[in-house]
């Protein structure tokens, strides 16, 4: 009996000694490979998809659970992943795993077989103007002032801009001058044999129209505001910055002189010297503040050009100046990034991702990772472009918390994932009227489009309201497009 309990404790004993560190280790994700007879490092795999519940596929090896799920235990290597889901197309890709890390596929879109649309109105329109972090956008049916409507998405109402026998409504619309965060917009007008500007706030069903002719001395190169702070306009002519005040009618010319370039962000104005001196200073020329830009951009021969650039100052640290003939840089610490033929940036705060794009291709620049608040560079950002099959892009908007891209090319309107490495997938998803813009509201899910024969307003649901609720889409995308048209 003896014997025969030394013989239990014995194989016991054996079992721990050689069982334990194996349970240890997968603990920690290594794993025994009988194909080397090695112990290696596992990676793991994270699917979420819109809708939730879909059938995993490894290969041909069907996964116990559907999503969301968290594959451990994978070998390093490249993997076959598909999804199944009822009334949605496949959705499969080639993936590479890598040992200790997590490969994430967050919220990953279905393709529905139909998406679902609707009418919003039957009228002919010729462009859509959205209104940057508004609920509104601009259509038009032609140049006219008394031919443009406005759209609340949130409200879900279209009204005229102008009242028909409203003396403003045959003035021709030369230009239209956005400002990002203001529910209305300058524009400049021709009518009576002379140029005339009027800012058209669209607050109220009937928008209340002001006469501004009278601040501007010269004509304007780009005008910028406050946000939520329309009292305040600032406008660039000839290197030199003009502040005008809305309420009490002032023009103060020249309040700045010897610039290449300005910007506003919620608190301050920025602005470039011709010495290429950047500053920040508040919008009554107090606190003034120098910000060393590197060396690198300053010698840069795009740079060099002297061309007018706005400026836009994303997160701590990061600015991006675009001129209008699309040169553009982005300057992070020692890290410079020069390019030209940019039409539009997108800052996503959430994943500190900054998208921009040409007319034939897509780039993303990765700030996640970065030592932004102790201002020391860990990384450089990571610079990708995504997409380079495009032949004129026109508009493109972050969707999903930066894992997500909708653009317009052309004709067509796609459905880009940005999320993972390695092959992108895209989507048509409908056709939309050519060089009339498209509108993307990320907190709705929703796309509107001018439907590309008659020019119906249109929307295109691409995320179910009973899944968007779920995922607390905050506001946190600043755009920059093109605002002089």
């Amino acid at each position: 009996m003896q014997i025969l309990r030394k013989v239990f404790f014995y194989c016991f004993l054996i079992i721990y000694l050689t069982v334990c560190p194996f349970l240890v280790l997968y603990a920690f994700g290594y794993i025994f490979n009988p194909k080397n007879l090695k112990i290696i490092q596992t990676g793991l795999l994270s699917l979420a998809t819109i809708p939730p519940h879909a059938t995993i596929y490894i290969g041909k090896s069907r996964y116990k659970d559907k999503t969301p799920a968290v594959i451990s235990g994978l070998i390093p290597g490249k993997y076959s992943i598909k999804l199944l889901h009822k009334e949605y197309q496949p959705w499969s890709k080639e993936v590479s795993i890598a040992a200790g890390k997590t490969l994430l596929f967050e919220n990953s879109i279905l393709i529905p077989w139909h998406w679902k649309t609707r009418e919003i109105s039957a009228r002919s329109f010729k462009e859509m103007i959205p209104l940057p972090e508004t609920s509104y956008v601009l259509l038009a049916m032609s140049h006219k002032l008394k031919d443009y409507y406005v759209y609340d998405r949130k409200e879900e109402r279209l009204w005229p801009l102008m009242a028909e026998d409203g003396s403003w409504g045959n003035a021709k619309v030369l230009e239209r001058f956005t400002i990002r965060g203001a529910p209305g917009l300058l524009f400049c007008l021709e009518g009576e044999g002379k140029k005339r500007y009027a800012w058209i706030e669209l607050k109220e069903r009937m928008p209340k129209l002001k006469d501004m002719s009278s601040l501007f001395l010269e004509e304007p190169l780009y005008v910028d505001a406050p946000p939520n702070d329309m009292r305040f306009l600032f406008s660039f002519e000839k290197g030199y910055l003009t502040r005008m005040d809305a309420i009490a009618e002032a023009v103060f010319p020249k309040y700045l002189e010897g610039l290449r370039g300005f910007g506003i962000s919620s608190k301050h104005l920025y602005i470039l010297t011709n010495d290429n001196t950047l500053q920040r200073l508040n919008y009554d020329k107090t606190n003034g503040e120098e910000i060393a830009i590197d060396e690198a951009l300053s010698k840069n021969p795009l740079f060099a050009t002297r061309n007018f650039l706005k400026i836009k100052a994303f997160e701590k640290n990061i600015f991006v100046f675009r001129s209008q003939r699309g040169e553009f840089f982005i300057s992070y610490l020692s890290y410079v990034f020069a390019d030209k033929g940019i039409l539009g940036v997108e800052f996503d705060k959430g994943s500190k991702k900054l998208l921009f794009w040409k007319k034939d291709k897509i780039g993303v620049l990765d700030f996640s990772g970065v030592g932004q608040e102790s201002g020391l560079l860990e990384k450089k950002p990571q610079m990708r472009w995504i997409y380079a099959n495009a032949e004129d892009i026109s508009a493109c908007f972050w969707a999903l918390r930066g894992s997500y891209l909708i653009f317009q090319d052309k004709a067509g309107v796609y459905l880009l994932e940005a999320q993972g490495d390695g092959e992108v997938l895209c989507t048509l998803i409908t056709q939309a009227k050519k060089d009339a813009s498209i509108w993307y509201a990320e907190d709705a899910g929703m796309l509107y489009y001018l439907e590309p024969r008659a020019g119906r307003l249109m929307s295109l649901e691409t995320i179910p309201k009973s899944h968007l609720s779920l995922l607390l889409l905050p506001q946190r995308v600043t755009q920059d497009t093109e605002s002089k048209e």
